[in-house]
């Protein structure tokens, strides 16, 4: 029985890994979410719960115990309420479809679906996460307690599994949690990084490796399209004499200034770059967008 409830730990971390790799793919950050996101994500644990009851316990007639909770409350925890009554559509669903519909099945699936909806409404929660993920794995302990009880009818047999259901899930809870923050952590910083990679630290607009990229991904395809690339240089002209007469800090907020100008007057799909620097002992900076490829 420890085993079985261990594997369902190590499932359900192994997925967590998984799904961080595919975040950092594709550069999801968890406060930016769209509602896309909280579709997949909650089916995507959905799965991960499926899988877990794959290598659940049969505790009695038609009756299972795992930790198919916890794909909920990890879901709920750090996608948010729409995805963990996503993950629990699929949960129950693959109940029915592994082990059969009868009573108790529909009877698990009743108080999973309590789960889902409890999971989701403490995820509105203004807390942080540690306290979250842990009053909902409660939560869902204390529920999950019912059905047990509903489906054994023997208190003796659901204190043969439940304590060891509720201690296990405890320290999953926190195993997840330390997962999922240090994936998380790594993430934002790895995307932090390649965002100031290609980024102009003053005006927060691209750099010249961001524009070298971009000329490079979109030359060939206006070739291949035979369509035209248009290319704006501009230089601002005396911009020395700014930074002689009023100084430096004037000078960076004309920039920022002329960046924030150009960033509204651009469409979405255009590169606006600061190149910066130029000539030696000469203070003017170049800003260039490139549009993006159309018809002539």
């Amino acid at each position: 029985m420890f085993s079985t409830f261990f594997v369902n730990t190590c499932i359900l971390v192994t997925f967590l890994y998984i799904t961080g790799l595919i975040s950092q793919r594709y550069k999801i950050r968890l406060h930016t979410l769209k509602r896309k996101i909280h579709w997949i994500g909650g089916a995507l644990f959905g799965c991960y719960g499926i899988v877990m009851m794959y290598y659940s316990i049969p505790v009695g007639f038609n009756t299972i115990a795992d930790l198919r909770h916890l794909a909920i409350v990890a879901t709920a925890t750090y996608i948010g309420g729409p995805a963990a009554l996503t993950a629990t559509l699929f949960i129950c669903i693959g109940r029915l479809l592994l082990f059969g519909i009868n009573a108790q099945a529909i009877v698990g699936a009743i108080f999973m679906i309590l789960v889902g909806l409890g999971c989701a409404l403490l995820s509105h929660l203004s807390w942080s996460r540690l306290p979250k993920l842990m009053i909902m794995n409660v939560f869902a302990l204390g529920i999950i307690f019912c059905p047990l009880m509903i489906n054994l009818k023997n208190l003796d047999d659901v204190l043969h599994v439940y304590p060891l259901q509720f201690f296990i899930s405890m320290v999953g809870g926190c195993l997840l949690y330390l997962i999922a923050e240090s994936i998380n952590t790594s993430n934002e910083l790895l995307l932090r990084l390649e965002h100031t990679s290609y980024t102009d630290h003053l005006t927060n607009l691209s750099n010249r490796r961001q524009l070298e990229f971009s000329l490079e991904e979109e030359l060939p395809q206006a070739r291949q399209r035979h369509e035209h690339l248009s290319v704006l240089v501009l230089d601002i002209d005396h911009f020395k004499e700014v930074n002689d007469t009023y100084g430096h800090a004037a000078g960076d907020a004309v920039l920022r200034q002329l960046g924030q100008i150009l960033m509204e007057k651009c469409r979405p799909n255009d590169v606006v770059t600061r190149s910066g620097g130029g000539r030696i002992h000469r203070a003017f900076a170049e800003l260039c967008f490139s549009t993006s490829a159309t018809h002539s």
